[in-house]
């Protein structure tokens, strides 16, 4: 595999994750009982008068974010953050431990935003305005000699509306990495910009890994494997497609459904043997045992079972 190059300038932007490596007790608010606008000010209000922070890279955990870093270290390049909690925010600033998501799995305001007939984009949009961080994404791409977007299908849809704002000048700038999914969820005018990764990706083995982990799997083949300095961006889609012609789609097996006890009691059976460690558990559940369980339910089962052991260990 080629040695991942230096740029001068340049800002990759990564979603950020549920898995946190903090101990503190993170920001929550039900939003439920509240009106849009009245949730966007108590938790803009929650997140500005916190006083329990660090870094974003202290905060962040698991592989989705651990890829992105690394590659934004080998390409000395900066790394932003896109928080459906906290905005756009740089990897080396101080933010707050929270509890907010609109994917799936704990903390997430999907359903709420459907009941208030609004879209993640509006909620980016509210969000922003409430933290003094409008039009962060354009500034960032306006001041960079390029960025590299490596986001799944819900953050991008998320900041779609941002992007859909950019005059051509500043459009020539940005790559999109997503999946399949991300592809046909964006514009036409944002698809000129996307990378054409699929699940071929998941055959190669150097980059093999799971669906919340494509895009930043992706992002790694980018860096590493195109010439997408000296080319235009036909010229690296025609690197990308001669690539992954030389895989086909991995065959997804039939995954039996479980009840949360039912995969939490796999979970301390196989503890382990896994080494208590998340990926490894994930994956023995979904390539061994064969049973369904999405990176978010998986993971917040995987911390009710090591909240367990350590309450067994401290008694």
């Amino acid at each position: 595999m080629p040695s991942i190059p230096s740029v001068k300038n340049w800002h990759v932007v990564t979603n950020c994750s549920s898995i946190k490596k903090r101990q503190d007790s993170p920001l929550k608010l039900d939003p439920f009982r509240l009106s849009f606008d009245q949730f966007c000010l108590q938790w803009t209000t929650k997140v500005k008068s916190s006083t329990s922070q660090v870094s974003a890279l202290e905060t962040y955990g698991g592989r989705t974010f651990i890829e992105a870093v690394a590659v934004t270290e080998k390409l000395q390049a900066e790394l932003y953050v896109v928080s459906a909690g906290l905005g756009l925010v740089k990897a080396s600033e101080n933010i707050p431990n929270y509890s907010l998501t609109v994917s799936k799995g704990e903390g997430s305001i999907g359903n709420w935003l459907l009941s208030q007939n609004k879209s993640p984009s509006d909620w980016w949009l509210a969000l922003n305005q409430q933290l003094g961080r409008s039009n962060a994404i354009r500034k960032i791409i306006k001041s960079s000699e390029g960025v590299i977007f490596a986001l799944p299908s819900t953050y991008l849809e998320m900041i779609d509306i941002e992007l859909e704002k950019l005059p051509p000048e500043l459009l020539a700038k940005i790559f999109i990495i997503t999946s399949t999914a991300g592809r046909k969820a964006i514009s036409s005018k944002l698809k000129e910009r996307a990378l054409p990764y699929d699940e071929r990706l998941d055959s190669a083995k150097n980059y093999q890994g799971t669906r919340n982990d494509f895009a930043q799997r992706a992002l790694k083949h980018f860096v590493a494997e195109t010439d997408f300095i000296n080319q235009d961006i036909n010229g690296v889609k025609n690197e990308i497609n001669s690539y992954l012609k030389k895989y086909k789609k991995p065959e997804i097996p039939a995954r039996t459904k479980l009840a949360d006890e039912a995969i939490v009691a796999l979970i301390e059976k196989n503890w382990n043997a896994c080494g208590g460690t998340r990926d490894k558990l994930h994956r023995y559940l979904r390539d061994t045992a064969l049973v369904a369980c999405e990176q978010n339910r998986f993971g917040a089962l995987w911390n009710q079972v090591r909240s367990t052991k350590v309450q067994r260990i401290s008694v």
